[in-house]
């Protein structure tokens, strides 16, 4: 959905004519459904990107971890947590996953289909340089009937080559 979206606003902003460059390549099949012409460029290769930013989905944490931690739901509950707001994900071996950490207090946690997705990142030498809420959403709990914050994090990562950071 995500994609689709980008595809979208790529499309009707566009004056005369949009280049969309991916690597790995990977076919459109949604523009051709739009009977759009895609053309495939054989002859040009590019390298690897040496920066990513994934940012996080409702899908991508752990919807009910402040109802089950009532400590951070009241860390959260006395702080105002606002998008922009600088937040560290560390590993979490316990739980499988990444926790989102606030001043030394676990706020969130990612889900386990979004922490293979940035432990995959991680294993191709990636390495996270920068974590920031990108949204808060509230979501109702109905087994505990109450509304918790789901914050959902930009992370930017950083390709390493020889120790170092690109």
């Amino acid at each position: 959905d995500y994609f689709k979206r980008l595809y979208y606003v790529a499309l009707s902003r566009a004056k005369t004519s949009l280049n969309i460059h991916s690597f790995p390549r990977k076919p459109f099949k949604i523009l051709e459904k739009l009977d759009i012409k895609v053309s495939d460029n054989t002859s040009k290769t590019f390298n690897p990107i040496n920066k990513r930013i994934l940012i996080m989905q409702l899908e991508d944490t752990y919807l009910s971890f402040l109802s089950r931690n009532k400590k951070s739901h009241d860390y959260v509950s006395s702080n105002r947590i606002m998008a922009g707001t600088a937040v560290q994900l560390k590993k979490d071996n316990d739980a499988g996953g990444f926790s989102i950490i606030h001043n030394d207090i676990v706020i969130a946690r990612t889900s386990k289909k979004f922490s293979e997705k940035l432990k995959k990142s991680i294993s191709k030498n990636y390495s996270i340089t920068d974590c920031e809420i990108e949204y808060v959403a509230k979501w109702f709990c109905s087994d505990r009937e109450q509304f918790n914050d789901i914050f959902l994090c930009k992370i930017s990562l950083t390709r390493l080559t020889g120790g170092k950071t690109l």
